[in-house]
């Protein structure tokens, strides 16, 4: 635990905060040993969550302040999922939003799917500009140098079946 110590006197309730959850993980293992060794079945699903108490913690947080709670949500896609990413996201963002209009909370979702699904709706929107301003500029620059209206046009249409 020493190599985790953050070195800061005022950070050491942070590294107490976090060091709480993790032995809480620890504890529920042990408890669910206990009980097997006691001859009490313990089903898959109790072994389950008290290794995700270990090696997750728990799933929410609340500041010190008590004015802001962070939910760890673990989607069951990556961010390599380009199909679930920008859908699944969206989705759980609008539920997440619904229930704290409904509680009267401001919600919004952070992490690393979500910076994903961000930046592939802002990748597709700026690729559709600049391939529509790309064909436009290759249009113009070939009636230019062709200095026929016609034949650009013409070919025009097999750059753009290509680019497409």
């Amino acid at each position: 635990m020493e190599r985790e110590y953050s070195g800061d006197g005022d950070a050491l309730e942070d590294d107490e905060n976090q060091l709480v959850p993790w032995v809480g993980g620890i504890g529920r293992i042990l408890d669910g040993l206990a009980d097997t060794l006691e001859g009490r079945h313990v089903t898959p699903r109790e072994v389950e969550e008290a290794l995700d108490a270990y090696l997750i913690g728990d799933p929410y947080y609340l500041s010190r302040s008590e004015n802001m709670g962070l939910l760890f949500i673990n989607p069951t896609y990556t961010i390599n999922d380009l199909g679930p990413l920008v859908n699944q996201t969206n989705r759980i963002e609008a539920a997440a939003k619904a229930v704290g209009t409904a509680h009267g909370m401001e919600v919004g979702l952070t992490g690393i799917t979500v910076v994903g699904r961000d930046e592939m709706v802002t990748s597709v929107q700026e690729f559709a500009l600049s391939m529509l301003l790309a064909m436009i500029l290759i249009l113009v620059l070939m009636i230019v140098v062709f200095r026929i209206r016609g034949t650009p046009l013409i070919i025009g249409i097999p750059l753009m079946l290509g680019i497409h």
